[in-house]
């Protein structure tokens, strides 16, 4: 917000700045005037995201060699879309799939590929929905209403998602019916890249 003036402050906003205020006696046009340059200058000093967000696991590999190919292949198969790309790395269990995609999503963090940010979710071991709803609040500094159902918060942040390329990786995915939902919309910003043994 670019504004100094209380007054310039969207109705919402002040709905929301004022619900929790506490007054003894009536509150006055003084007080709500004073209450929204407090929230005005305070919104210049609100944490902003810096770098690019991720959320990416440690690698247990110190030194990831031989795979340059698999590398390169992955990335020219996740740019070379015009849609919505989805890349899947299939294969048995122990065969590195996901170091693979580990090293993928690192590399190219590093590189600033995804400018959006690098999402890492775990599609075994928690809701993908509640994952992606965390990423965005904690990185990216999103607040969907908490008054929406899960999905419609996820749509909330791919709505809102910061703008530039972004590269979701879903990670040990054992049925796609089950992490569509979660999927982000028909953009061609937003790569995917699962990794599954089916």
């Amino acid at each position: 917000m670019t504004s100094d003036r209380p007054e310039d402050i969207p109705n919402h906003l002040q709905q929301e700045l004022l619900k929790n205020v506490q007054v003894q006696g009536n509150l006055t046009t003084g007080d709500i005037t004073q209450i929204g340059s407090q929230f005005v200058l305070n919104l210049d000093k609100s944490p902003k995201p810096t770098g690019i967000a991720q959320n990416l696991p440690r690698s247990g590999v110190s030194n990831f060699v031989g795979r340059e190919e698999a590398l390169a292949t992955l990335h020219q198969q996740l740019r070379h879309s015009d849609r919505v790309a989805i890349s899947a790395i299939a294969g048995m269990g122990g065969v590195g799939k996901t170091e693979l995609a580990l090293q993928y999503a690192h590399l190219h963090w590093q590189q600033q590929t995804y400018p959006g940010g690098v999402c890492w979710l775990m599609a075994r071991e928690l809701d993908l929905g509640t994952q992606l709803v965390t990423f965005a609040r904690v990185h990216l500094q999103l607040r969907p209403p908490e008054d929406l159902d899960l999905a419609s918060q996820v749509a909330f942040c791919w709505r809102h998602w910061l703008p530039g390329e972004v590269l979701l990786v879903l990670d040990d995915v054992t049925d796609y019916q089950e992490v569509k939902p979660y999927l982000p919309p028909v953009e061609p910003r937003f790569k995917v890249l699962m990794t599954t043994r089916v």
